[in-house]
């Protein structure tokens, strides 16, 4: 299967609201092919974009909590 991919808070050090990336690697047995590193890669530039889209304040605290949460959602289901 594919990677988990979360975002957690950083440090004390960094500013409020600043995401850090965490990726939980699937067992070392589960097969990981190209569709699952581009789906992956998919996410991440996904979270990616919605935190540029925070930290610019175009999307609120809340807003980003759901939109993040509604993506992480799809790669759960599968939909997309």
């Amino acid at each position: 299967g594919a990677p988990v991919v979360d975002a957690a808070p950083t440090g004390a050090d960094d500013p409020p609201g600043t995401p850090t990336l965490v990726v939980f690697d699937a067992p070392a047995d589960a097969p990981v092919g190209p569709d699952d590193l581009a789906d992956a890669a998919g996410i991440v530039r996904d979270l990616e974009r919605l935190s540029a889209l925070h930290r610019e304040g175009a999307l609120t605290d809340d807003e980003f909590a759901r939109a993040k949460a509604a993506r992480l959602a799809e790669e759960d289901t599968g939909s997309r």
